[in-house]
Formats: C-alpha cells, sequence, structure tokens
C-alpha cells in the first residue's frame, strides 16, 4: 500500500509540472536579495572611491607658493581661533581689573613653588624619626603603659618616661640614635624579649611589634623613594623660576637648543610633582592599612607625625 501511493506524493516536491517547492522559493529569493546587495556595494564602492580621490586632491592641492593648501586653511583656522581666545582673555581681564602689571608678578609663582617643595621634603625627612606616628597602651606583665611609635622606633611613655621598662626585658633598647637613650627599635622589639615576661599572656604579642616594623619599613620605604622625584622639584623649579639670571637662562636655553623645548622641561616638573604626589598618597594608605589596630590594651591611634605626612599630601595637592 505504501509503494502504490508513492507516485502521487513525488510530483507535489519535485515534478515540474507541479508548484514550485518552499525550498526553491527561498533560494530564488536570496539569490535576487545577494544580487540587489552586490550591486548596492558597487555602488558605494564607487562612491567611495570618488569621494577618496577629491579629498586626496584638496590634501595634495597647493597653492601658487608651493605649500599645500589644507595646512594653509589649518593655519588660518588656528589663528582665528588663537585670535579669539586672545580676545575672550582680554575681556576677562579687562572686566576682573587685572593689568598686564598684575600679571608680570606671576613670575615669581615658580620661586615659591620650589621654597614649598624644599620645605614639604624638610617636614618628611624630620617626621621619619619622631616617635608620633601612633599611640596605643601596651602591657607587660599586666602593667599598662602608653607608647609611642615612628616608623623604626618605640617609647613608653611621654617623651620615654617610662621606656627603662623596655630595657629589663629586651638587650640593646635605648641606643636609638635620636631617642636620647629612650628608644627601643622595633626590630629588637619583634625579635621578643630577651628576658621572658613573668605573665606573657598579660604583655603585648611579639607580632604586633613586628606589624608595626613592616608598616614603618614599607612607609619608610614609599617616603624615601618618593623624596627622589621631590628633590627634582625643588632643583627644576629652582632653576625655572631663576631663568631670569644670565647664567641660568643660558642653562636653559642650551637644554632648549638640544631639543628640551620649554614645553617639555614644565611636563618634566609636572611629571616630578606628580611621582612625589603619587608616592605620598601610597605612602599614607599602606601605612595606614598595615599597622596593627591594637598593641593589646586599647585601639592605637595616628598621631601628628603621620599628620605631618597628610599635611604634606595636601600641600603638594595644592601646588
Amino acid at each position: 500500500r505504501g509503494i502504490a501511493t508513492l507516485p502521487a506524493v513525488l510530483p507535489s516536491m519535485s515534478s515540474p509540472d507541479g508548484p514550485p517547492s518552499p525550498m526553491k522559493e527561498k533560494v530564488d529569493l536570496a539569490k535576487e536579495k545577494a544580487a540587489e546587495y552586490a550591486a548596492i556595494g558597487k555602488e558605494y564602492a564607487a562612491a567611495g572611491a570618488q569621494k577618496a580621490k577629491e579629498l586626496a586632491g584638496k590634501v595634495l592641492a597647493k597653492d601658487e607658493s608651493g605649500g599645500y593648501l589644507v595646512v594653509n586653511e589649518a593655519k588660518a583656522r588656528y589663528q582665528a581661533i588663537a585670535a579669539r581666545g586672545a580676545a575672550f582673555s582680554k575681556d576677562i581681564l579687562d572686566k576682573a581689573d587685572i593689568s598686564q602689571e598684575d600679571l608680570s608678578k606671576l613670575h615669581r609663582i615658580p620661586a615659591v613653588v620650589s621654597l614649598a617643595s624644599l620645605v614639604i621634603g624638610l617636614l618628611l625627612i624630620f617626621s621619619h624619626y619622631n616617635t608620633g606616628w601612633v599611640r596605643g597602651m601596651m602591657w607587660i606583665n599586666g602593667e599598662v603603659y602608653e607608647a609611642y611609635v615612628s616608623t623604626t622606633t618605640a617609647e613608653l611613655g611621654k617623651d620615654g618616661a617610662d621606656s627603662d621598662v623596655l630595657k629589663k626585658y629586651f638587650d640593646g633598647c635605648g641606643s636609638g640614635l635620636f631617642g636620647n637613650g629612650k628608644t627601643c627599635a622595633l626590630s629588637t622589639l619583634c625579635a621578643g624579649p630577651t628576658t621572658p615576661y613573668d605573665k606573657p599572656e598579660k604583655s603585648t604579642p611579639d607580632q604586633a611589634w613586628c606589624d608595626l616594623e613592616d608598616a614603618g619599613g614599607l612607609a619608610n620605604t614609599l617616603l624615601t623613594v618618593g623624596l627622589i622625584p621631590g628633590l627634582g622639584t625643588f632643583i627644576l623649579t629652582f632653576i625655572f623660576a631663576a631663568k631670569e639670571i644670565g647664567k641660568v637662562g643660558l642653562v636653559l636655553s642650551k637644554a632648549e637648543s638640544q631639543g628640551i623645548s620649554m614645553t617639555a622641561q614644565k611636563y618634566i616638573i609636572a611629571g616630578c610633582w606628580i611621582a612625589f604626589w603619587g608616592f605620598l598618597f601610597v605612602s599614607m594608605v599602606a601605612y595606614a592599612a598595615t599597622v596593627p589596630d591594637t598593641l593589646g590594651v586599647g585601639l592605637l591611634t595616628l598621631e601628628a607625625s603621620f599628620g605631618v605626612v597628610r599635611l604634606s599630601f595636601l600641600l603638594v595637592t595644592v601646588f
């Protein structure tokens, strides 16, 4: 029965006398669309080629003097924009009652900036050795003492009044370079007491001192490296401020003749300031993030020397 019905089905699918199959209609339609898109593509390609040819003609066109017209047009537009900008600036200055004499005083700014960079560098150097970075309460054998910590040393009590307690348990304490015998190196405290505590469970753990040593070492490294671009800002800005001096002006002129333009010199100074700013910012964040929360009793608080770094960061941001 299935064989008998097969001829009836075949004509509807592929017989040339029957209606076209849906697949054939789709194929024909696809061919028509492809031909249509190809024609459109040729039109766009021809139009693009024509536009490119016209543009190339405009770019390569020259005037009577042999100069390129497109370059001359760009110069003319730039000069027109510069003229409008100058007129706008003059109008603003006139409204603000600012004279050219007032503007001439701005040459003092580089000298002020140079002096500021020197002051900032000195503040950072002195802050390294001041035991006022963090303050907290530590304990030994249950007795609580107030600790003042720098990036490298620690002392107990105001001005090291209680630091003799550390000398009983840590050999080498009291030999700090700037502590007048009242400070103890964080590396010594991190190594642990040479004389064991009577009540170690009621004493500041060695790891707290080690964390302070690591935080201080990281901050010291970043600040020391940051002083390099800081010193660069002072020297370069000072030279730039002193360009009116004959010999200094000759040095700058020689640098400019060697290909280091005045704009490039300004970029170098700005780059030093940005690097200085970056090292200050990273050192602050790194120190604040790595110091321990406590020395055993209460929480640690950031003190004046850390505030000096923040002040330096603010000054660099301003200048």
